[in-house]
Order: C-alpha cells, then structure tokens, then sequence
C-alpha cells in the first residue's frame, strides 16, 4: 500500500506573537520526524496565522535568516453559534455546554481540508469547531495562579470562554504539555481525562538554542526578559533592582522586550512602571532597552560573561531560562515547579519567592559572584523531536497511519 499523504494543521491563538515562529519551525522539525516513521508516511504542516499577528510573523520570517519558509494561510477565529455550525458540519465533534464555537475561518476551506489539527491551547480562544480530529498543544494553565490576568468580575465574559476552552479541550483527541505539573492541572482544574493527556518534550528542546552572535550592548550586562503585564511582576522587579545598586552591584541592566517603548521613560506615554524607573536616576543610568523579534536577538542577548533575570511569574515551557543555562550563563528566576526542574540541571540557577523584592536582589546578588559555567546542552534536539513525534502518534495514530 503506497502512504498516503497527509495534512497537519498548526493553527495559533489570536495574540500570537514571533515566539509561536520559532514554536511553528519546532513543531515542523517534529512533523518531519513523525512523517520519517514506516507507519506513518509523509506530512505536510499548514500554518493558520491570525490577521492580527501577520505583520509581525512576516517581519520575523524576514530578520530571521535561519528561517526556511512555511506554508501559510490567514485564519480568523470567527464565533458562531453551535448549532449552525452542526448545520454545515454534521461530521462536527460535539462540544455540550458551549454556545458559541470558534471557527477557523481561512477565506475558503476553514482548514476542514487538513487531516489533523493541532491548536495552541489557549484559554482565550474558547470553544474551538472542531471540524477535523483535534490536539491541542497546552503550555500551562497561568491562570490558575496568577488572578490578574484575568478579570475580578467572574461574570466577565473571559471567564465563560477559559471554561469553553476547558470543555474543548475535554472533546479533542488528546491534550500534549511538556510537564507533569501541567498535567495535574489539566485533569484537575480543566476537567481533562488523564487517558486524555500526554507529556512529550518541551518545544525548546526539540531546536538548537539560538545561534551565538555579537553581543548587544554591555558584554557584562544583566539581561532583564519581560513584557508588560502583571504576570512578569514589573514592579517587584524595579524595586529589587534598587536594592542590588544599593548593596553593590555592578552590572549594567538591559530590559529585553517585544515591547520596550512600554518600559523605556523616554517614548511613549508615561506608566507606572515608567514612572518608577524615572525616580530612580542612579538606576536609569545603567538600564539600556532592547526590542526582541527573533532567535537572532535572543543570540545578541545571551552571549558569555551575561546574567540573566526572568521574571514571568507562571510559564510551564521557560525557554529563555532553558536557553540562558545551556549557554552557561547565571540566571535568577521565580521558584515554580518548571523552573525547579531547570534548576536541577545546573548550578547557576537561583530561585527567589513570590512577593519579595528583597529575595529578589539577594538571587541577583548571588549571580554577581558566580562564574559562568561550560555551555552545556542536556537535551538532544533529534531525540527530544522523536519523542515529540513518538506522542502525537499516540494521540492520533488512527488518523496518520498508512
């Protein structure tokens, strides 16, 4: 029997942003790998980008000069009541609970063409149609530990489509993370059968880390990666970074960010978080801004005699501290359960607690004494892209095999 071809859908969540570039070039590393198996045959992977994000895909896609090209279409998440999607797709898997279901629309097929899908699992899409058998790729579930992110008000509407992703995901064909951690609370705050749920690597693992290249700014810099938000705990930050001038530290801070007009004082409209930083004028002369839009940046910024500080307060798949420890350098980070398991890897990983500034500064203390240790990779990229490969077939065996 000759294999038959087949399609795989990447489909991305709304407020995708260039990392979901580097994760579609993971997954097709994957793909390729999985289509290499003798029950299996080749594949073709189509990634669906939001018309919000296009812009910025493209822009990666051009500044990267590792990137090979991809398949591509424009994808709206269109929502539509539930029964009149059945009415147009009577093969639709039921999704009981939801009312309104998010249709990938692509100016033609909605991806009902592609064999498979596999759908960034994002509380923020809601009830995806699940018009062809469904994966769903869950990176963690932050909002079960960090309230802010989602409104006070539990009549909210954002409340309503978190629990239609919930349900959605309950009704695919199975959920992949890369931690245990994420696993517990799939099945025990999102209600997802544990048969249901697979752990496979994290996407990081399955690529070489970012290609090394000429240091930008400092060579002895702090690397500071955040974004706006409550979840990178911005203001905690500020006044740790206060507290390790005042006890001596000496390196000079760069803010690494997709967004750095939102930190920087002098662009843009004034936030507390500007605000803070500007009555600080001994720590505004040492702090330096650089705007992150590829692997390439990313390489600029970890490069040796660096530290790095990682902020985000909740990420199951932390692969700035991931790629900062295979490149040998000092990290400080916020103890969770993801970066307890990187830490074990390596000496130079420093974990402070929740809500002190002070354990903060005294992890960034500890990194000014810490020698950079030999650049190490722990996870093989081929055998981790197995793997990988080795649990979608799990998931979807019926469905790719010859």
């Amino acid at each position: 029997m000759t294999a038959r071809p087949a399609k795989i859908a990447l489909l991305l969540p709304p407020e995708a942003d260039w990392r979901w570039l580097w994760r579609a070039q993971a997954f097709r590393e994957v793909i390729e790998a999985l289509g290499r198996r003798q029950d299996v045959g080749p594949l073709d992977l189509i990634v669906g980008i939001p018309d919000e994000c296009r812009a910025s895909w493209d822009h990666a896609v051009a500044i990267d000069s590792a990137a090979r090209p991809f398949k591509t279409r424009h994808l709206r998440w269109d929502y539509v009541p539930h029964a009149q999607v059945e009415q147009v797709y009577p093969d639709l898997i039921p999704l009981p609970g939801v009312d309104q279901l998010a249709v990938p629309r692509d100016g033609g097929w909605n991806f009902a063409d592609c064999d498979l899908w596999i759908v960034a699992g994002d509380h923020r899409i809601g009830g995806v149609a699940q018009l062809r058998p469904t994966i769903f790729y869950c990176r963690d579930i932050a909002t079960r530990y960090e309230p802010d992110t989602m409104p006070s008000d539990h009549a909210h509407g954002a409340w309503r489509r978190q629990l239609d992703s919930f349900l959605s995901w309950r009704g695919a064909l199975g959920v992949i993370t890369a931690h245990a951690h994420t696993a517990g609370d799939l099945n025990s705050y999102a209600g997802v059968r544990r048969a249901s749920i697979f752990l496979a690597p994290p996407l990081w693992a399955t690529l070489a880390s970012p290609a090394p290249q000429r240091p930008l700014g400092p060579s002895d810099a702090l690397v500071w990666f955040t974004e706006p938000g409550p979840e990178y705990n911005n203001g905690e930050v500020i006044d740790a970074l206060s507290d390790y001038m005042e006890r001596g530290g000496r390196r000079p801070i760069i803010v690494a960010s997709q967004n750095p007009d939102q930190f920087n004082p002098r662009r843009g409209a004034v936030t507390p978080f500007k605000s803070a930083l500007s009555a600080n004028l001994e720590l505004l002369t040492r702090v330096s801004f650089a705007k992150i839009r590829s692997l390439e940046d990313v390489g600029e910024l970890l490069t040796p005699g660096r530290a790095v500080l990682y902020s985000r307060s909740f990420d199951g798949e932390p692969e700035f501290a991931a790629w900062s420890l295979e490149r040998g350098l000092p990290i400080a980070c916020l103890r969770t359960p993801y970066t307890e398991d990187l830490a074990s890897r390596g000496p130079s990983a420093f974990l402070y607690e929740r809500g002190s500034p002070r354990h903060i500064s005294q992890a960034l203390s500890r990194l000014e004494s810490t020698a950079s240790p030999v650049e190490r990779r722990v996870d093989d990229p081929a055998e981790s892209r197995e793997r990988f490969a080795a649990a979608l077939f799990d998931i979807a065996a019926e469905v790719l095999s010859r």
